[in-house]
């Protein structure tokens, strides 16, 4: 993300031109496009920010510009407050920078990669529970984790499925159902056998405890049958579960391609 000397002197409560003379004596420091050659507008990386906060942070009436240089020089503007600065302006979802390359771990990119790849978004998914199962057994408080836990356990099951149902045009997807036990019923019409009575009745498990897919996306999104009972989750044997199913259900997806 660009932006104008206006745009930056507005984060930090300054005059524009306060902020060009923060890019004058500070040069070295910053991007190109901040310092660019006569008929060019000025403008300021995401990276600059932080050096700018840093500058800021630091500028007196008669600011010390070799103590400044010096804490630059150190890199003491990745510190925090510093950084904050380019979070607190900055949009969640960003145009892809021009320099992205795979350098860049501390992100990814959104849709690119996995549009027209189901199986992909279904292994993320699968990660995610794999993760969210080790923190919670991590934890001394395992019962923060139960939500978000099983509502991405029960997503998975869902998107592996679909994954093996039969194909639909994207305009229908928007009116596929969360039952898992049609989910089932379509994946043996297809595959021409039965899923197999232990992996059936795990699935089943989920279904009964959340037919609608909103049980573990709500604080109230259970049925009445579910407001007073309590269960106990063995996170153990739920990761364990888990990953049976969803490397049964990438066997199938293989062998439903010939591979």
């Amino acid at each position: 993300m660009l932006r104008t000397p206006s745009e930056v002197a507005r984060i930090f409560r300054v005059d524009r031109d306060q902020v060009k003379a923060w890019a004058y004596h500070f040069k070295e420091f910053l991007s190109p496009e901040a310092n660019p050659s006569k008929g060019y507008t000025r403008q300021f990386r995401d990276e600059d920010l932080p050096i700018l906060s840093y500058i800021y942070y630091h500028w007196e009436e008669k600011p010390d510009l070799e103590n400044i240089r010096g804490g630059l020089n150190s890199g003491d503007h990745r510190d925090y407050p510093f950084e904050e600065v380019l979070y607190l302006h900055s949009k969640v979802f960003q145009e892809p920078p021009d320099e992205l390359d795979e350098t860049w771990n501390h992100g990814f990119l959104f849709l690119g990669s996995k549009v027209g790849d189901p199986l992909g978004v279904a292994r993320c998914y699968r990660l995610a529970v794999a993760e969210m199962i080790t923190a919670a057994l991590r934890s001394n408080e395992a019962h923060q984790y139960d939500y978000p836990t099983l509502y991405l356990c029960r997503h998975t099951l869902e998107l592996y499925l679909k994954l093996l149902g039969p194909d639909r045009q994207p305009e229908d997807k928007a009116g596929w159902s969360h039952s898992l036990e049609k989910g089932m019923r379509e994946v043996e019409k297809i595959q021409g056998s039965k899923i197999g009575q232990l992996f059936r009745s795990w699935i089943e498990e989920f279904n009964k405890m959340d037919e609608g897919g909103t049980t573990f996306r709500y604080e109230d999104g259970a049925g009445q049958h579910l407001c007073y009972v309590e269960y106990w989750v063995d996170l153990r044997q739920l990761r364990y579960a888990m990953d049976k199913l969803c490397s049964a259900f990438e066997e199938a997806y293989w062998r439903q391609r010939g591979k």
